[in-house]
């Protein structure tokens, strides 16, 4: 196969779940977006939840496309990740 027409492994397939929506999944993607990576411990930190939680998150998040797992255990946003964060941003700054 044409490695040009390969997906994209950042992108959500079209059987992802929805955007991220919730302030604990937006934490996270703030969190790592300000860090660039992060494991599940310094996450806990930084979004005041419990380790348990925290990885349920990352799990959803990374199968709609928005983190990825790092090989040494740490979690960091993707570029779709980051354009879904900044879009977001914009919008709530443009929100009355």
């Amino acid at each position: 196969m044409d490695e040009t027409h390969a997906p994209d492994a950042d992108q959500p397939t079209p059987d992802s779940p929805p955007a991220p929506d919730r302030p604990a999944d937006l934490a996270i993607l703030h969190a790592l977006d300000t860090a660039h990576a992060m494991p599940i411990a310094e996450l806990t930190s930084a979004v005041d939840a419990d380790p348990t939680t925290i990885d349920h998150l990352c799990h959803r998040l990374q199968s709609a496309g928005y983190v990825r797992a790092r090989t040494d255990g740490a979690y960091s946003i993707t570029a779709h990740g980051e354009q879904y964060l900044r879009t977001l941003l914009r919008q709530r700054r443009i929100s009355p």
